[in-house]
């Protein structure tokens, strides 16, 4: 369960980063 937790937190703090980066980036 706590894998699980940590991979879904992983996945969305790399979109958010990528979001972010893109957004700075434009």
């Amino acid at each position: 369960m706590l894998l699980l937790i940590s991979r879904r937190r992983s996945r969305v703090k790399y979109i958010l980063n990528k979001n972010s980066f893109s957004s700075s980036r434009v």
